[in-house]
């Protein structure tokens, strides 16, 4: 085996200060929910021994698929939530685990929102406006203007405990539908109070999030946000809307813009199908890194090394972020490093083993890695 220390790819493999973070290389697990975690939100053993083997593998940050910040934003029966001071022991487990393989240890944290399962939290779900989810089809609550500055003050309980754990980004997760998204985007937030009206009153929760964040953990830990671009469906958000959310979420203190696509219903999906070009939604985050300043991560079937250091090298883009590539093949970074690419078991990206199973509620599995989730 030709061992090349990253020589056909320099930039991708060479170390980099980006966000606060020394990390060993600029390949980045993308959260990826996997719905392996234990009842009461904690990481089961078997997703503490999942991560340890994708920083083994030689990514350089993983971002932790999403924590719920309060039980009634639970989409899924076993996912990770980050709601209780009890919870920190595990998850100081996991980050350690991480970094002692080789890779930073980021988290991802959520609120469902209207996406929350009205069976698993035992009630109505909330969201900015009583506008029913295109994924559950259930009319939420309508947050009243008061309870709102609660969510926030849950998102920064779970920064701090994440904080705690000894991990060393936390990631914000605004895309996607959650309901962060919810309150960004038209197609959802329809308030007529200081939450909404316009695109200023909907970011308001968001940047109090940072806000508080900043001000509860200080200037520490790496604080990154992700976003969807543009909802991909029409009357939604759009790139000339997202730039001014990323320059408002840096101005109010985070260090790292990760942008994404989309939300339920959209065209292309969230996760690009097999049709859809590589490389699709770099441009997304080129845009945004050219309009808001700072870092950004750029994901989108960057599936293959040669491409992903050509969008380095082109400046478009400061990390490359994978997804269900790491699943099909937890090696995948190394096997690029020694340049062996033609090694990898590669993700056919059919959605059905991963996706496909995650919304039935059930575990992630892999089309073409019969050993996820079994060990």
């Amino acid at each position: 085996m030709r061992a090349s220390h990253g020589g056909d790819y320099p930039l991708l493999f060479t170390p980099a200060r980006i966000a606060g973070l020394d990390l060993p290389n600029r390949l980045v697990m993308a959260p990826t929910a996997i719905n392996f975690a234990n009842p009461d939100g904690t990481p089961s053993d078997r997703q503490i021994e999942y991560y340890r083997m994708r920083a083994e593998g030689g990514v350089g940050l993983i971002i932790v698929e999403a924590a719920f910040v309060r039980a009634d934003g639970r989409s899924f029966s076993h996912s990770l939530g980050l709601d209780q001071d009890s919870q920190i022991p595990e998850f100081r487990r996991l980050a350690q685990a991480i970094q002692a393989a080789g890779a930073k240890a980021g988290i991802q944290l959520v609120h469902g929102g209207r996406r929350a399962n009205p069976q698993i939290i035992g009630g109505q779900p909330l969201g900015p406006s009583p506008i029913p989810c295109p994924l559950r089809q259930v009319v939420p609550r309508e947050l009243r203007e008061e309870e709102v500055p609660g969510l926030s003050q849950a998102f920064v309980a779970a920064a701090e405990r994440a904080q705690e754990a000894g991990f060393d980004l936390i990631c914000l997760h605004m895309a996607h539908g959650t309901l962060l998204h919810q309150f960004l985007t038209p197609l959802a937030n329809q308030r007529q109070d200081q939450y909404g009206r316009n695109l200023e009153g909907r970011l308001r929760l968001p940047l109090m999030i940072v806000q508080g964040i900043r001000e509860r953990l200080g200037p520490d830990i790496a604080l990154s946000c992700r976003i969807s671009a543009e909802d991909g469906v029409e009357g939604g958000l759009k790139l000339s809307d997202t730039c001014q959310i990323a320059r408002g979420l840096r101005a109010a203190g985070a260090d790292l813009v990760d942008v994404s696509f989309g939300i339920q219903g959209s065209t292309p999906l969230t996760s690009p199908t097999q049709e859809a070009p590589f490389g699709c939604f770099v441009p997304f985050a080129e845009r945004i890194r050219q309009d808001a300043g700072g870092p950004v991560i750029a994901v989108g079937k960057i599936w293959d090394p040669a491409l992903a250091e050509e969008i380095l090298k082109s400046g478009r883009t400061d990390l490359i972020a994978l997804s269900r590539p790491l699943l099909a093949d937890p090696d995948l970074p190394r096997k690029w490093k020694e340049g062996q690419p033609k090694l990898v078991r590669p993700c056919i990206g059919d959605n059905k083993g991963c996706l496909g199973r995650l919304f039935q509620d059930l575990e992630v599995r892999c089309s073409v890695n019969p050993s996820l989730g079994r060990g």
